[in-house]
C-alpha cells in the first residue's frame, strides 16, 4: 500500500468512526414535560387555556389568552406554583391573573394590530416613516374569538381559535384570523411546513389571515401584524433579532435562512424568552415552495406609552404596574415579496413562529440524513480499504515471485 493510499483510508476511517458520535448526539435524549391542560372559564366559552408542563425540576407554564388581543404568555415556576385569575377584574386591573408562588420567569408575547399598506411599488416591504392615509390603516384585532378546536394527549395540546370582525363600525368588511396554538411533550419538528423545530420550552403559533377585505381603496394590498413583547427583565435590556443562514433545507425546502429572536437573558444567559421563525409565509393551505411567499421584520421599538399599546391585555393584567419597568418592545413582520401578486392574489397568509424560554434550539441533523452520510462515507471507505488491501497482497506476491526466479 502506497502512502498516500494509507493516509486516505485514515481519513475516511476516522471520518467513518466520527458516525456513530453524530448518531448518539443526534437521537440524544431530551428532558420530556408532562402536559395538563385546563380551560377558563369553561369548556364552552374559552377565553383562557392553561397549560401545565411539568418537567423533573421546574414546571412551564403556557397561558394562550383570547379576551381583548390575543396572547402567549410563558411563566418558569416550581411544581407547587399555581395559577390566580380574577374573572371579575380581568384583564382591566393590574394583577388580576397571577401565579403564587411568583414566577423565576415570564415572557409574553401579544398580536397587537394589524397594517394594511398599499405597495404601489411592488417592494413586499413595510415603509413605517409613511403615516399616509392614502398609504396604511390600523386594524384591530377581531372583536369576536370562537374555538374552533381543542386537543390533549400525551404528546401535545393543541388549540384553534378564529377571529372576526362582528362591530359593523369595524374598518374589516369580511375576513378571519386563525391562530393556532401547540405546545409539545418532547423536542421536535411542527408536523406542518416549515416544519419549525421546538424544544419542550417552548409553544408554536401559527398566525393566518384569510379572505381579508377591508374599507380601503387600496389596489396593491398587502398586510403586517405588530407584535407586543413584554418580560420581566429592565427596562434598559432588549430583544435582539438575529437572522442567519442554516446549514440545510431539510425541514424547510428552498428556505436556508432562520430568524432568533432572543431577550437580554436569552442571549446572555440562556435563561430568557426567545421566538424563532423561517422568514416564509405560505398563501394556501396546501404549504408548498409553489405556495410560499417572504416576510420580513423591521427594527425593534421600545414602548414609553404602555397604556395605548396593552391596556385591556393579557399583558397589563398580569405585569401590572412593573410593566413600565420591564422589557417592553414592538416588532412589526410583513407578509410578502415582489412579483407575488400581492395579498389579492390568493387572499390568504400564513406565518408560524415558535415562543420559548431558554435558548433557541439548534438545527441538527436528522437521523436519516446521517444515515445517508454514513453509507456515502461508509461505502467509499470500505472500497479503499479493499483495494488497498489488494494492492498490498499483489505487491507482497510479486516480491516473493521474483525472489523465487532470482533462486
Amino acid at each position: 500500500m502506497t502512502m498516500a493510499s494509507y493516509k486516505m483510508t485514515n481519513y475516511y476511517l476516522s471520518l467513518f468512526s466520527f458516525i456513530p458520535f453524530l448518531l448518539c448526539f443526534c437521537c440524544s435524549t431530551y428532558q420530556e414535560r408532562q402536559l395538563v391542560a385546563e380551560l377558563y372559564p369553561n369548556s364552552t366559552n374559552v377565553e383562557i387555556v392553561h397549560v401545565r408542563a411539568v418537567g423533573s425540576n421546574d414546571t412551564l407554564h403556557y397561558v394562550w389568552c383570547f379576551r381583548s388581543k390575543p396572547t402567549v404568555l410563558l411563566a418558569l415556576t416550581s411544581h407547587a406554583s399555581n395559577l390566580s385569575v380574577l374573572w371579575e377584574q380581568f384583564p382591566s386591573t393590574a394583577n388580576s391573573i397571577s401565579f403564587e408562588p411568583k414566577p423565576i420567569y415570564s415572557f409574553g408575547v401579544s398580536v397587537n394590530q394589524l397594517y394594511e399598506f398599499n405597495d404601489v411599488n411592488d417592494t413586499g416591504l413595510l415603509d413605517m416613516n409613511n403615516s399616509s392615509e392614502s398609504y396604511i390603516h390600523t386594524i384591530d384585532m377581531p372583536d369576536t374569538w370562537e374555538m374552533k378546536d381543542i386537543e390533549q394527549n400525551l404528546d401535545f395540546v393543541r388549540l384553534v381559535m378564529e377571529g372576526s370582525w362582528k362591530n359593523n363600525e369595524s374598518f374589516v368588511k369580511q375576513g378571519t384570523i386563525r391562530i393556532e396554538l401547540e405546545t409539545y411533550r418532547e423536542q421536535g419538528h411542527g408536523s406542518d411546513l416549515p416544519h419549525l423545530m421546538h424544544s419542550t420550552n417552548a409553544t408554536q403559533l401559527e398566525f393566518s389571515m384569510r379572505n381579508m377585505i377591508t374599507n380601503s381603496s387600496f389596489k396593491q394590498s398587502r398586510f403586517a401584524s405588530e407584535l407586543i413583547l413584554a418580560a420581566n427583565e429592565s427596562a434598559k435590556s432588549s430583544v435582539f433579532p438575529t437572522a442567519y443562514k442554516s446549514f440545510d433545507d431539510e425541514h424547510t425546502p428552498g428556505v436556508f435562512t432562520l430568524v432568533d429572536l432572543q431577550t437580554t437573558a436569552s442571549r446572555e444567559q440562556n435563561k430568557g424568552g426567545y421566538m424563532q421563525w423561517r422568514p416564509v409565509a405560505y398563501v394556501a393551505d396546501e404549504r408548498d415552495i409553489v405556495n410560499s411567499t417572504e416576510t420580513a421584520f423591521y427594527d425593534i421599538k421600545n414602548i414609553t406609552n404602555t397604556s395605548s399599546k396593552c391596556d385591556g391585555t393579557l399583558l397589563a393584567a398580569y405585569f401590572g404596574d412593573n410593566l413600565s419597568k420591564n422589557l417592553l418592545n414592538a416588532l412589526n413582520i410583513s407578509f410578502g415579496a415582489k412579483d407575488d401578486g400581492f395579498y389579492a392574489q390568493n387572499n390568504m397568509s400564513i406565518w408560524t413562529i415558535t415562543i420559548g424560554y431558554g435558548h433557541p434550539p439548534d438545527e441538527n441533523f436528522s437521523l436519516f440524513l446521517i444515515l445517508i452520510m454514513s453509507f456515502g462515507l461508509g461505502l467509499p471507505t470500505v472500497i479503499i480499504m479493499i483495494s488497498g488491501l489488494y494492492i498490498a497482497l499483489r505487491r507482497i506476491t510479486y516480491r516473493k515471485d521474483d525472489l523465487f526466479l532470482s533462486e
